[in-house]
């Protein structure tokens, strides 16, 4: 699954899209979108020798997409040993969020978060609206622990509220 799906010639120029939204058409070397999330997963992309390789730039906010949060995976495309172009796909939020949803086992009040290095969440949080990604942080021991590289089980209190929670880093 994913948003959207782009090609990109050798020179940055977007040549297809399947929303053909306002980032269609131009280039992500030069123009408007240089410095945004997805300029930069063009440019490692473009910059790349080696064909496989594969960017993830991590979810910002993208006007083109209704300034909604955005993440990319970018890869060169190779033909014959020569770098021919570059395809980006556009994360799934959606499809994201309905994994991170997903609560058989956990019972009525469990539901699993991704959280950022900048401790901004991932995914939404099912209980509460407000809470949506890059909109809302978690600032609490489990989060600390992951950024230590630890994996556990610990009870905390968390917004006011008392709680258990399993942690784990996770690895793109």
């Amino acid at each position: 699954g994913y948003y959207d799906i782009f090609l990109f010639d050798t020179k940055g120029n977007l040549v297809y899209s399947v929303y053909k939204e306002t980032d269609f058409a131009t280039n992500f070397l030069t123009g408007p979108y240089i410095d945004t999330n997805f300029g930069t997963a063009v440019r490692k992309a473009l910059a790349s020798d080696t064909p496989g390789e594969v960017f993830v730039e991590d979810f910002d906010f993208y006007e083109p997409s209704y300034g909604n949060a955005a993440a990319f995976f970018s890869a060169p495309i190779f033909r014959n040993g020569y770098r021919v172009g570059v395809a980006v796909f556009q994360a799934p939020v959606d499809n994201i969020n309905a994994i991170m949803n997903e609560t058989a086992g956990l019972g009525e009040t469990g539901q699993p978060l991704l959280v950022g290095s900048d401790k901004k969440l991932r995914s939404n949080d099912r209980f509460d609206e407000s809470a949506t990604i890059l909109n809302a942080a978690r600032d609490n021991a489990a989060v600390a622990a992951i950024f230590a590289g630890e994996t556990g089980l610990m009870e905390i209190h968390d917004q006011g509220k008392e709680s258990v929670k399993a942690y784990a880093p996770l690895e793109l």
